[in-house]
């Protein structure tokens, strides 16, 4: 992996404070005390100092203001900077944002241009693993857009951000969570972040592109980042969430008839595709990741089952059988096989992605979701002892 050296860094801090002042500018040399206030952080600091240090009726240049922003950042640069000139850190990026909070967001930058990762999903990522969630509002040139059902800002937001919003805000109309949608500059792009937190330790992130255009989601702990996402929207199939489409609860039947009229699922029902191998892992009580067997595919689709299946059957069965750190392993000869396909109930008609989980202790489960544009609806849990 790419380092990001110290001049490297450094010449990327002066280009960006340069882009900075002179996109404020508007195109001319000067900086108008209205254009001041569009100006990042450590630019507008800069700013402020240069015109107190001159006294009433100051002029400033974007180039003065730049260059007084890189010479006050380097001072905390070098200062921080321990490892030497060859190269800067990320713990040390860290230390420069807790020293010095205005140089936190354009040193990010610097460090993610340095190696070559500024840009794109794969920088946003990189941003968020040291952000401290609990300050929402120090996010680069941030400002929150109330969302909200109702509000008038809901028509000015693309229809991909509006769609996850509404999807966390049901926990905020149940009063156990927050939820805030911030427009923010990060990683030298401007994009969407839309948190949540619970009335407990667990949050969720997703960011888009503004317009719309999804680039990471990922799961939160304690308002720190416990692990990116599989795929974007992986941290919609919480179970707390699942549940908030009130599914209904049925009891599996025995007989093969009584499951027929009942709408249920064959007791020797195969689906599209059967998991028969591979391993789930844990973040401490937490569902880790799900990794298959080399042997076996899923669609993007069958995904989304897969995953929300292993939430539900991690919050009732697998969490309890955890007493060490290893993973535990999936398939017959391991904690059990899941079957998923789609699924025409002939009871009702309707056609549901299921996921059949044939547990190896009689705690089988099969779950049937319906599709809602990009997300999975909780529709039925059925359990089969």
């Amino acid at each position: 992996m790419k380092i990001a050296k110290t001049e490297a860094a450094k010449a990327a801090l002066k280009d960006l404070l340069d882009d900075d002042a002179q996109a404020a500018a508007g195109g001319n040399t000067l900086i108008s005390r209205r254009e001041g206030k569009g100006l990042g952080p450590a630019n507008r600091r800069a700013e402020l100092a240069l015109r107190a240090e001159g006294g009433p009726g100051t002029r400033v240049t974007a180039g003065q203001v730049a260059a007084r922003a890189y010479s006050d950042a380097v001072e905390v640069w070098d200062a921080v900077n321990v490892r030497g000139p060859g190269a800067l850190s990320k713990a040390e990026v860290a230390a420069i944002g807790a020293a010095d909070p205005a140089l936190a967001s354009v040193t990010q930058d610097a460090y993610l241009s340095a190696r070559g990762l500024l840009g794109g999903a794969a920088a946003v990522r990189s941003f968020f693993e040291t952000f401290d969630f609990g300050r929402l509002d120090a996010l680069p040139q941030s400002r929150r857009v109330d969302v909200r059902p109702g509000q008038p800002a809901r028509a000015d937001v693309p229809a991909s951000v509006l769609s996850a919003f509404d999807h966390y805000f049901r926990a905020e109309a149940m009063d156990w969570a927050t939820v805030r949608l911030m427009e923010a500059r990060v990683a030298g792009q401007a994009v969407y972040a839309l948190h949540m937190r619970t009335d407990g330790d667990d949050g969720y992130l997703e960011v888009f592109k503004k317009d719309g255009t999804p680039l990471t989601s990922a799961r939160l702990f304690a308002e720190q980042l416990l692990a990116h996402d599989e795929y974007f929207g992986r941290c919609r199939m919480s179970p707390s969430l699942l549940y908030l489409d009130d599914p209904r609860f049925d009891e599996g039947l025995s007989e093969a008839p009584e499951r027929a009229a009942a709408g249920q699922v064959p007791l020797d029902w195969r689906g599209d595709v059967v998991i028969t191998g591979g391993e789930v892992t844990h973040e401490g009580r937490q569902l880790g990741t799900v990794t298959l067997a080399p042997d076996v595919a899923v669609t993007p689709e069958q995904q989304k089952v897969l995953f929300a299946a292993m939430e539900l059957l991690w919050e009732r069965t697998l969490q309890h059988r955890v007493f060490d750190d290893a993973p535990i392993a999936l398939g017959r000869r391991g904690a059990g096989e899941l079957h998923i396909g789609e699924f025409t109930r002939p009871d009702d008609g309707k056609t549901y992605l299921a996921a059949d989980w044939r547990d190896v202790d009689d705690d089988s489960f099969v779950f049937y979701f319906t599709r809602d544009g990009e997300n999975l609806r909780y529709a039925i849990q059925q359990y089969d002892n």
